[in-house]
């Protein structure tokens, strides 16, 4: 019996109610705070092992590089490696010992338990990193001493909050590196033996008083274990910002140019939306399919704000997902193209939407570009379930300008009820 969910007073009451109803046997709760992966339920352990519903794993810490989620790829670690590297079982059975170090070597200073009512298994419950943890009265917690922190806090100061995480906002580097480092629950000192230099250092570093230099930065990004996209993040923020031209300058140059619009009348004739966007997808032309696909566009002007409308909460099947992608999307492009006016107007437009604060703070991750097995689901003007497979060309004009185009497909995305 599994559960998992993103509201955790729902996901705490129902894991009290079931465990009432089942007080023998094993149980595990599970939480956390950070992924590699994108913030969606799907993201939320415990993670089916090769998709078999008899056994499940979670996970706490930082999985090896080795099944870090790919450009594109919204997977967390730990979802990877149930569903494509352990169930090959690299290290062996771990019914040996030899398959069981294995994989506990393998884990590092992270803690893995499995749990399987698969009669192939010698055990119901496998627990990986026993001793990083802490077992209590019974119950094994995964950070030491965690439990005395809640229960018996230091006399005189207070309890550690959660990180503060940074709203709507253009990146910089020293924010953008303190809240990776969170985002991994490291502390200074912990960051500081993973990239292999003084706390001190990282701290100026985090707070703006000196910039890292390149080998530094390498330093972080090898440290860490940042993904592609995020590595190009933190190389756009060391270096120089890129200007993109104002968005009239940008319509009157599609405007001009015929063979532009002539691509999108060819996409209209083949019933395929298409658009041209800046990349901060703000709209400087499309065609009548474009409009009828995103009803609301042209009063947005920007797919990015048309995301987070009311609009878009009738169209997308799956707005949470989209609104994070979005998120990771454009905390690429305000990095890059952080000086320019459309940087500071877009802030402005998304600052008081709630859902895209919630959302910006809820994850570091970014995004360059869209990966082509991630399909946009949606309702179409019939309100049937449809899958676009969005498209994007290299830019023209300085790579200031891009076309978006959105074939429609058969619908692929999950049983929506």
């Amino acid at each position: 019996m599994t559960g998992h969910g993103m509201d955790s007073d729902a996901v705490i009451d129902l894991f009290a109610r079931v465990r009432a109803q089942h007080p023998r046997g094993p149980a595990l709760f599970h939480s956390r705070y950070a992924t590699h992966g994108i913030r969606t339920v799907d993201n939320c352990h415990p993670f089916r092992l090769a998709g078999d519903q008899r056994t499940v794993l979670a996970h706490n810490g930082v999985l090896p590089k080795r099944v870090h989620p790919g450009p594109y790829d919204w997977r967390s670690d730990t979802r990877i490696a149930a569903e494509d590297y352990l169930p090959g079982e690299p290290f062996g059975s771990i019914d040996t010992y030899r398959g069981f170090r294995g994989l506990e070597s393998w884990l590092g200073s992270s803690k893995l338990l499995i749990f399987t009512v698969d009669p192939a298994f010698d055990q119901q419950v496998y627990l990986f990193g026993e001793s990083k943890g802490q077992w209590d009265n019974g119950i094994w917690y995964s950070k030491k001493k965690l439990n005395e922190r809640i229960a018996r806090p230091h006399k005189g100061r207070q309890r550690r909050r959660a990180p503060n995480r940074p709203q709507v906002s253009i990146p910089d580097l020293a924010t953008t590196i303190r809240w990776i480092r969170e985002d991994l629950g490291l502390t200074q000192a912990q960051a500081a033996a993973e990239v292999n230099f003084s706390a001190v250092h990282l701290g100026r570093f985090e707070r703006g008083e000196s910039k890292p230099p390149p080998d530094t930065l390498e330093r972080i990004i090898s440290g860490y274990r940042l993904d592609k996209a995020m590595a190009s993040h933190l190389r756009e923020l060391a270096g120089p910002a890129i200007m993109l031209a104002p968005p009239d300058a940008l319509r009157r140059y599609v405007r001009a140019e015929k063979s532009l619009r002539l691509n999108l009348e060819r996409f209209q004739a083949r019933a395929i939306p298409a658009a041209f966007i800046d990349p901060f997808w703000n709209l400087l032309a499309h065609n009548d399919l474009f409009a009828a696909a995103l009803p609301g566009i042209d009063d947005s002007g920007s797919i990015s704000v048309w995301m987070f409308s009311d609009y878009s909460k009738t169209v997308v099947a799956d707005p949470e997902s989209e609104g994070s992608w979005t998120v990771a999307m454009l905390k690429s492009a305000l990095g890059r193209h952080r000086s320019s006016a459309q940087a500071k107007d877009l802030v402005s437009t998304l600052t008081p939407i709630s859902d895209a604060r919630r959302l910006w703070a809820a994850s570091v991750n970014v995004s360059h570009g869209r990966d082509s097995q991630c399909p946009l689901h949606a309702y179409d003007a019939n309100h049937r379930l449809v899958s676009y497979q969005l498209s994007l060309t290299d830019g023209m004009l300085a790579h200031h300008v891009q076309l978006v185009t959105a074939t429609p497909e058969a619908y692929s995305g999950p049983e929506l009820v």
